[in-house]
């Protein structure tokens, strides 16, 4: 078919569809007790239409012939924007919508209590896929001395440039094969914060290897372990912290782990960067954080061998930071350039305190919590000022800091109460490179200010921004590979690309402005019939094209993330 016969189909397909109406709805579902909304859009004027929900399959009315309501106005493309209340339906079940014009049908959805009960476990898959070392997904092993091209790792710069150290295992960042400290260490602080707080979300249906199976720990608790061994290799010894493995040779090449020849000036080895002088506060507090709440959690378990040496590793890695108080960015810093670091000092100090009860660590915290503030909406990568504030909270006895805690995490919410507000389908953060980290982000906030406080303030907010994660946005996309009935079939991700196979549990970075997008330079050749091309905007644009590392890149923070805030339905 002839390049102008695609556009002129391409162009066919814009017309029908901006003549159309649009459902939007949570597309894995709604718990039975939530505030219940779909989105309705439109170029068309639709003040007479009503709408019905009924089941699937039986079509059987559950909610009566109900006006569309008010006329919302413009908003990304389109003239006319409504909001279809269903809260008053509690009943667990499979539905849908129908519009009063016979033609426009929402996506099926259920209802019911236990519809995220395996949400933990899916996102879990994914994080399996990324294993560095041996790959339980792939069935291989990569970067590692077992016959494998590229090995981790040898020291570059430092007192031991030139030293190999066994620097396997841990997560592969991305759709890419580096191995980051930031993440790394972020992650498994998540899933074990997630385990410490919901320890009942969690299933033991797979062992340590990835292999299923049951060995009688929780399988977040085994993720988290194959992070932490590794976390605790890059620190070998109290002095040196080393915070990245690989750099950016690493994008020169398309191709499964197993099979990495990709160029650097170490190989056969891939290059492993220690902190430099001064440098290395944050990497090193997400680091102690996780090992010091490993610490208490082994030793629970009965495993005093493994929480003793996880302690140990914590209080030193936490030396570390307060020795060079300066963060360290990545290799080359446009991957992650972070440059805060208290919010990672206290997060560890706390849980230092928690684990050894020493008053030191809380005093420290203490002192750094008024400094560190808030994040004003923004939990990233690179700000981790709520969790650090949440978990502080119930330990120290000063009223006045509590009332300054407390503060800091409403500033936070209350400017993702803004975002949801302004946007017409509940994005509760900005269209940045990460939109749905940042979204998630909202909801899991949401939850821990409530748990803290008993209170329902955010609740809206944090309910509509799960919906736009789960398919109530602009594209109909979940933005979890596997979950819903419309999610990204063509993620940035090597192994998804060249198996050519859907990861379950991919968490996707979703929609950015399109000005963020163009900057960030736009791949191409875009394909000439994208489906959700009459849905972009100057507000935000999303591709579910490969190429597309902006918008279509599974990560493994936002993996954490997720996890964390599933764990709490």
């Amino acid at each position: 078919m002839s390049k102008r016969i695609h556009m002129f189909i391409a162009l066919l397909l814009s017309c029908i569809l901006l003549e159309a109406c649009f459902i939007r709805v949570n597309q894995v579902g709604y718990l039975e007790n939530d505030t219940k909304v779909a989105n309705l859009f439109s170029n068309q004027d639709l003040d007479a239409y009503y709408f019905t929900v009924v089941t699937v399959p039986q079509g059987v009315p559950v909610l009566a012939w109900t006006s569309v309501g008010p006329k919302l106005g413009a908003y990304s493309g389109f003239s006319n924007h409504y909001k279809l209340d269903f809260s008053s339906i509690t009943t667990p079940g499979t539905y849908r919508i129908l519009l009063s014009n016979g033609k426009t049908v929402s996506y099926d959805f259920e209802i019911g209590n236990h519809i995220y009960e395996a949400a933990p476990a899916t996102i879990l898959h994914f994080l399996r896929a990324q294993r560095c070392g041996h790959n339980p997904y792939l069935g291989v092993n990569c970067h590692m001395d077992s016959g494998t091209s590229r090995m981790d790792a040898k020291a570059v710069e430092g007192p031991h440039a030139g030293t190999v150290f066994d620097a396997s295992g841990g997560w592969h960042d991305a759709g890419d094969y580096i191995k980051f400290m930031i993440n790394n260490a972020n992650v498994t602080f998540l899933l074990l914060f997630a385990y410490q707080e919901n320890p009942a979300a969690f299933a033991d249906d797979y062992l340590a290897d990835g292999a299923p199976g049951s060995n009688g720990i929780a399988d977040v608790l085994d993720e988290a372990k194959y992070s932490l061994d590794w976390i605790m290799k890059m620190h070998p010894n109290p002095e040196e912290f080393y915070h990245q493995v690989g750099d950016a040779n690493d994008h020169d090449q398309w191709r499964l782990p197993q099979d990495d020849t990709a160029y650097y000036s170490t190989s056969p080895y891939r290059p492993m960067f220690p902190c430099a002088s001064g440098r290395g506060a944050n990497v090193a507090g997400k680091a102690a954080a996780a090992l010091a709440l490993a610490s208490m959690i082994w030793t629970d378990l009965g495993d005093t061998t493994y929480g003793d040496t996880c302690i140990e590793h914590a209080q030193q890695i936490y030396e570390f930071g307060l020795e060079n108080p300066q963060a360290q960015a990545s290799r080359p810093p446009d991957f992650y350039g972070e440059t805060t670091w208290r919010d990672d000092m206290e997060l560890a100090a706390v849980e230092l305190y928690k684990a050894t009860g020493i008053n030191a660590y809380l005093s420290d915290a203490e002192s750094w919590a008024p400094f560190v503030g808030s994040a004003w909406g923004w939990t990233d990568w690179a700000t981790l000022n709520f969790f650090a504030h949440y978990e502080l909270y119930p330990q120290t006895s000063s009223g006045t800091l509590r009332n300054q805690l407390k503060q800091f995490m409403q500033y936070d919410l209350d400017e993702n109460v803004a975002y949801a507000s302004s946007d017409m389908f509940g994005m509760a953060a900005d269209y940045e490179w990460g939109s749905q980290a940042l979204n998630t982000a909202a909801v899991l906030n949401t939850y821990l200010y409530k748990r803290l406080f008993s209170e329902t303030t955010y609740d809206s907010m944090a309910t509509a921004a799960r919906d736009y994660l789960l398919g109530k946005n602009q594209w109909s996309i979940c933005f979890i590979v596997g979950m819903g009935n419309d999610y990204p079939n063509y993620p940035h991700h090597q192994i998804s690309e060249i198996m050519g196979a859907d990861i379950a549990g991919m968490p996707i970075e979703g929609p950015i402005a399109q000005s963020s997008w163009q900057s960030y330079g736009a791949p191409g050749p875009l394909p000439e019939q994208d489906p959700y091309h009459v849905f972009h905007s100057s507000d935000a644009v999303y591709y579910d094209f490969m190429p597309d590392y902006s918008t279509n890149e599974p990560t493994i923070w936002q993996a954490g993330l997720t996890i964390a805030m599933f764990s709490f339905n």
